[in-house]
């Protein structure tokens, strides 16, 4: 839009201006609802400036830009991996610590821009600098004060939480709230650490909560919100899997199945092929621990998917076509 003063802005333009730097709205849209308002007869004497012009980035900046932060953790994490062990204490601080509040800063400095492009790096960068701050926090407990495993837990959860929820209170952006639900997850799973089964409730719970914050559009933005709130129930049974696969892997299917009709009832592709996926390692993995391998049993399930399948495409096809009838040929 317009690189103008607040005061010289008309009051839509404003308006539009805040909704897209919350997430609540995409350039696009906001390009759209603009140029419908002007065009108004009723809203041309208040609306008198033209159609915003919106810069858009290259594509090919935003891909070198996501190639770049994905470069730098990668190699983070092959250098943890094979090195971290032999570091002195304060250089595995000044890494994670200085690493954290570089992204940080590398994202503040771009973060005002009104272009969703840039909106999305700079997300990535402070998604990338909470978990620096958050591994700081880590070696701190762990390294430098010696706390046991569930205090190093907890400092590294809280920490995420801290930042990730201030960042997103600051910016309605996905990938911060991406890291406040990181952060409340790692807490939850510190305070049932000694029981695996009602950590994997607690984290399904808050999935589910964390999904319906979305579809009643307390965070936004609602559609990024459902889908992390998905993956977090779908990750709930996980840690129980070990333990007790008869009890996580129904769970897990469950959920899974909950989150494709959520899917299909709210009409988000995103979420329910995050179900789908969910729903297929869960089946695989329940066949094969209750079944035991049996080849025939597998098989008379996989006639059973496929008639459903057919079920569903036949459903699909009978269904009254809506508008004018077409007119008879012949």
């Amino acid at each position: 839009m317009h690189a103008r003063s607040p005061e010289q802005l008309p009051e839509l333009e404003r308006r539009l201006h805040r909704w897209v730097r919350e997430g609540l709205i995409d350039v696009e849209t906001a390009a759209a609802i603009w140029e419908l308002e002007r065009a108004s007869p009723t809203a041309a004497a208040v609306v008198p400036e033209p159609t915003p012009s919106v810069r858009r980035v290259p594509v090919l900046t935003e891909v070198i830009g996501y190639l770049g932060a994905a470069l730098a953790a990668a190699a983070f994490a092959v250098f943890v991996a094979r090195a971290w062990q032999d570091l002195p204490v304060g250089l595995r601080l000044a890494m994670t610590g200085g690493g954290g509040l570089l992204f940080l800063g590398a994202g503040a400095a771009i973060h005002r821009s009104h272009e969703p492009a840039v909106q999305r790096l700079a997300g990535l960068l402070w998604l990338i600098g909470s978990a620096g701050l958050a591994g700081f926090a880590g070696v701190a407990a762990a390294d430098v004060a010696d706390l046991p495993e569930r205090a190093v837990v907890v400092s590294v959860g809280g920490t995420l939480t801290i930042v990730g929820g201030a960042l997103y209170a600051y910016r309605r952006w996905a990938l911060p709230q991406l890291a406040l639900a990181g952060g409340l997850a790692a807490l939850l799973a510190a305070a049932f650490s000694d029981e695996p089964f009602r950590i994997g409730l607690a984290i399904t719970a808050l999935g589910a909560a964390w999904a319906v914050l979305g579809a009643v559009r307390v965070f936004a933005p609602p559609a990024a919100t459902l889908a992390i709130g998905c993956v977090l129930a779908l990750w709930g049974p996980l840690p129980v899997i070990d333990g007790s696969p008869g009890l996580a892997l129904p769970l897990g299917v469950a959920v899974a199945a909950g989150v494709v009709g959520l899917g299909a009832f709210a009409r988000q592709p995103v979420v329910l092929g995050i179900g789908v996926v969910g729903l297929f390692l869960y089946l695989v993995n329940t066949i094969g621990h209750f079944l035991e391998g049996s080849v025939a049993t597998a098989l008379g399930l996989l006639v059973v998917g496929l008639g459903l399948i057919a079920l569903a495409v036949i459903a699909t096809r009978m269904r009254p076509r809506h508008g004018p009838p077409r007119p008879a040929h012949g």
